[in-house]
């Protein structure tokens, strides 16, 4: 089905963002009054909004049958790599996967900081809501630290967004 433009009546693709034709926003399109300040209101909350856990952490100086056990018993993703209470880098499922391979049993004692992403870009506690899933979609992360001065505060996953979007809408 294909969406209006309401500055130019050009069909657009169902779900498009913008008109392809001149440009305006259809992010609107076919949501009523109530829908697009509630989206609205969403859209502007800051990250404190989705209720920061502590987040998982690990130093860079432990090693990867630690981090693998804590991601196991856990059932984690994702592990914030701290040292002094500052983010110097986070260690992923992904990461392992990529950087360990299949010869994992001689690399289970090599240190955390062997394997993890260094220096990971976070987001201050008060960025809007899309800020996150702006970094998300444009790194490939899902995943996104909130720091604070270089000290962790929580981290917010994709999972995160979407609980709090349909809590928010239920």
């Amino acid at each position: 089905m294909a969406t209006l433009c309401p500055s130019c009546a050009t069909r657009n693709l169902e779900g498009a963002d913008e008109c392809d034709h001149c440009g305006a926003a259809l992010i609107h399109t076919g949501l009523n009054k109530t829908e697009r300040e509630g989206y609205g209101r969403f859209m502007r909350q800051p990250l404190t909004a989705l209720g920061l856990s502590p987040p998982n952490t690990i130093t860079a100086g432990e090693t990867l049958e630690t981090a693998v056990r804590l991601l196991v018993e856990r059932q984690l993703n994702l592990l914030a790599v701290v040292e002094d209470g500052r983010l110097i880098g986070v260690l992923s499922v992904r990461d392992i996967m990529v950087r360990v391979g299949p010869q994992y049993r001689e690399k289970l004692a090599l240190p955390v900081r062997a394997f993890m992403t260094p220096s990971p870009v976070g987001l201050p506690p008060d960025a809007p809501i899309p800020f996150a899933l702006n970094q998300m979609d444009v790194g490939g992360y899902r995943h996104v630290p909130v720091v604070e001065e270089d000290r962790l505060l929580g981290l917010v996953d994709a999972r995160d967004l979407l609980r709090h979007f349909f809590d928010a809408h239920a």
